[in-house]
C-alpha cells in the first residue's frame, strides 16, 4: 500500500503539471494570439487528441494487463512491448498520411505536420509498460520533465498573432523528449528481432477491445468537441472548448489514482474476496472526490474563466458551471467501468457500452448544437457519460451482488 501511495503521489504531480499546462497555455494564446486563434488551436487540438487515442490503440489497458500477467517472463515482456510500439508506429504513419493534407487547409502544411507529429508521439507513450511494472514514479518524472520543457518553449516562442506554429512546435518538443527518454530507459527490453507482421497482428487483436474503450472515450469527449468546432464560430468555440478543457482537466484528476490502482486490482483477482474488499474501498473514495471536484469547479467557475480567458462575461462562466457535473459523473464511470468491468476481463462489453454511448452522444451533439449552441453540446456530452455509468452499473449488478 505504501508503494501505491507513492505512485499515486507522483502520478498526481504529473497530472498537476498537465493541468497547469492548460492554465498556462490557454491564457497565453488568448492574450497573445486572440480568442479567435484560441478557437482554431482548440479545434486542431481536439483532432490531435482523437488521433492520439487511435495511435495509442488501447495499450494503456490491454498492455498493462498483459505485462502484469507476464511480469516474471522477460521474453514475453519484450515481445509485448516491441510489437506494441511497432503497431503504434504503423498506425501513426497511416493516420498522418490521411489527415495531413485536409488539416493543412485549416492551419497550413507545416503547422499541421508539427501538431500531428506531436499527437502521434503522444499516442506512442509507453507509460503503460512502466505502470504495469509498478514504476509509475518513473513515468511521472519523465512526463513532468517533458511538460515543463513544453511550457518553457511556449512561454518563450509564442508572442503574437500568427505564432500558432510555435505552439505546435513546443508541444512536439515536449512529447519527443518524453518518448525518447522512455525508450532509452527500456532499451534492454525493446528488441527489433522480435517484431514481425504476425506478432503485430496478434497484439492488435488482443488490444482491439481496449482500443474500442479508448476510442469510445474519445468520441465521448474529443469527438463532440471536434463537431462543435466545425459548427460554432471561432469565438463561441473558444468559450465552449476552454470550459470543456478545464472540466476535463478536473475530471482527469481521477486518472492517476485509477492508473496506479488498476494493476493492483488485476493482481487481487487471484482471490475474489480480496478483490471485492479492495474495490469496495474505492466507492467512498471515488464518489467523495467526484463531489469535491464538481463542487469546487462550480463555485470557482467565474475566477477560473477570468484567469484563463481574461473574460468577465457570464456565458463562459455558465458553460463551465454546467460542465461542473462532469467530474461527479466520471466518478461512477470509473467505479463501475474501469475498476470493475475492465479489471474483471469485461473489456469487450465495456468497449461496446462506451463506443455506443459515444456515437449516440456525437449524434445528439450534432443535432443539439445546431439548436441550442454550446449548451446543447454540453447536454449531449453529459448525457453520454450518464449512459455509460448506468449501463456499466447494470452489468456490475448482474455479475456481483454489492447490495
Amino acid at each position: 500500500m505504501r508503494i501505491i501511495k507513492a505512485e499515486v503521489a507522483y502520478l498526481y504531480s504529473a497530472h498537476f503539471v498537465r493541468f497547469g499546462f492548460v492554465f498556462v497555455l490557454l491564457p497565453i494564446i488568448a492574450r497573445r494570439l486572440g480568442l479567435d486563434e484560441l478557437g482554431i488551436f482548440l479545434f486542431v487540438q481536439s483532432l490531435c487528441m482523437i488521433m492520439t487515442q487511435f495511435v495509442e490503440f488501447g495499450y494503456a489497458l490491454s498492455g498493462t494487463r498483459d505485462v502484469v500477467n507476464a511480469k516474471d517472463d522477460s521474453f514475453a515482456r519484450s515481445l509485448i512491448l516491441s510489437n506494441a510500439l511497432a503497431a503504434q508506429a504503423s498506425i501513426f504513419t497511416v493516420i498522418l498520411a490521411l489527415v495531413l493534407v485536409p488539416l493543412s487547409y485549416k492551419v497550413g502544411l507545416l503547422t499541421s505536420f508539427v501538431f500531428l507529429l506531436h499527437a502521434g508521439l503522444s499516442g506512442m507513450s509507453i507509460g503503460w509498460f512502466f505502470r504495469a511494472m509498478q514504476k509509475s514514479v518513473l513515468v511521472a518524472k519523465v512526463e513532468i520533465f517533458g511538460k515543463s520543457v513544453t511550457l518553457i518553449f511556449i512561454f518563450l516562442l509564442v508572442q503574437s498573432s500568427g505564432d500558432l506554429f510555435f505552439v505546435g512546435l513546443s508541444l512536439l518538443l515536449g512529447s519527443a523528449l518524453s518518448l525518447g527518454i522512455s525508450i532509452y530507459l527500456i532499451r534492454d527490453t525493446f528488441r527489433y528481432d522480435l517484431i514481425s507482421v504476425g506478432a503485430i497482428n496478434e497484439t492488435c487483436k488482443r488490444s482491439w477491445d481496449s482500443f474500442l474503450v479508448r476510442a469510445g472515450g474519445s468520441t465521448l469527449s474529443d469527438g463532440n468537441v471536434f463537431i462543435c468546432g466545425m459548427i460554432l464560430s471561432p469565438l463561441e468555440f473558444s468559450f465552449f472548448a476552454s470550459a470543456y478543457r478545464i472540466s476535463s482537466g478536473v475530471r482527469g484528476l481521477f486518472g492517476p489514482l485509477v492508473d496506479a490502482l488498476l494493476p493492483r486490482i488485476v493482481i487481487e483477482m487471484v482471490d475474489s474476496e480480496r478483490q471485492r474488499v479492495f474495490v469496495g474501498k474505492l466507492v467512498p473514495l471515488l464518489v467523495g472526490l467526484g463531489v469535491l471536484f464538481s463542487l469546487g469547479l462550480f463555485v470557482f467557475a467565474s475566477e477560473i474563466m477570468h484567469l484563463v480567458l481574461a473574460s468577465t462575461g457570464e456565458r463562459p462562466v455558465n458553460l463551465l458551471q454546467v460542465l461542473a457535473l462532469l467530474p461527479l459523473i466520471m466518478a461512477f464511470v470509473h467505479l463501475f467501468g474501469t475498476c470493475h468491468l475492465v479489471s474483471w476481463g469485461e473489456s469487450k462489453l465495456y468497449s461496446r457500452i462506451v463506443l455506443g454511448s459515444g456515437l449516440f452522444g456525437m449524434l445528439m451533439c450534432l443535432i443539439m448544437v445546431n439548436i441550442f449552441g454550446s449548451f446543447g453540446a454540453i447536454g449531449a456530452i453529459l448525457l453520454s457519460y450518464v449512459l455509460v455509468a448506468l449501463a456499466s452499473y447494470r452489468r456490475v449488478w448482474s455479475l456481483k451482488d454489492y447490495a
